[in-house]
């Protein structure tokens, strides 16, 4: 099943998998796809969920 991000405020956003909807915590500097170590930011991509908490 995928998941989409969705409503992005800051470092909070949204899961949504089905109708299903999660709280989501992304990096303090947002989604990026120029991703480097240590810039505080998300990757682009898909991503597996590993542990939910």
């Amino acid at each position: 099943m995928i998941g989409e991000i969705g409503e992005i405020a800051g470092s909070q956003a949204v899961l949504r998998v089905g109708r299903q909807r999660w709280r989501a915590m992304l990096g303090a500097a947002g989604i990026r796809a120029d991703k480097h170590e240590g810039d505080n930011a998300t990757p682009v991509g898909r991503l597996a969920l590993r542990r939910v908490l």
